[in-house]
């Protein structure tokens, strides 16, 4: 329920900083891996983490707790808003909980990048993969997949050396 504008926010405060199951950077990484598989993000995420602590007992009341009870509510304020819609303050509101919950996720975003961008390799390759989806607009999956192999083998040649 804590989950506004998208469960990511609520999912990086508890998993990384209330019960310090994950890093910022073990999160990042998971968080990462989930966007690129099919599926909504955060439930991949959860489904993984859930996975590595209790196993199939574990993914199943993390699908669980993730849906029930916002889908419920979900449904509930479907409801109560088509009796409102044309309401303008109705519409208006609806309006400015867009953007807190933009607001949200950019903090959450901004947040994790303080903790994870600490090294210079990292800071470059957050603004190339930045730059390459987000600014020259490339396919996602094939960048990410490129950018991936270039910072292991970067990696891997800096541990050599």
């Amino acid at each position: 329920m804590i989950g506004f504008g998208g469960i990511a926010n609520a999912l990086f405060h508890v998993v990384v900083d209330k019960r310090k199951w994950l890093t910022a950077e073990e999160y990042t990484m998971t968080f990462g891996l989930a966007q690129i598989l099919p599926g909504a993000s955060p439930i991949n995420t959860s489904i993984m983490i859930a996975d590595r602590f209790q196993g199939l007992r574990g993914i199943v009341c993390a699908i669980g707790g993730l849906l029930c009870v916002p889908l419920i509510s979900l449904i509930a304020l479907a409801l109560i808003y088509d009796q409102f819609a044309d309401v303008p303050e109705v519409r208006y509101g609806t309006i400015a909980s867009v953007a807190a919950a933009a607001g949200l996720s950019f903090g959450v975003a901004l947040k994790a990048s303080f903790r994870v961008l600490r090294t210079l390799p990292a800071i470059l390759f957050a603004v190339a993969s930045f730059g390459a989806i987000g600014i020259l607009r490339l396919p996602m999956i094939p960048t990410m997949i490129a950018l991936m192999i270039v910072a292991l083998t970067f990696s891997y040649m800096r541990r050599e050396t």
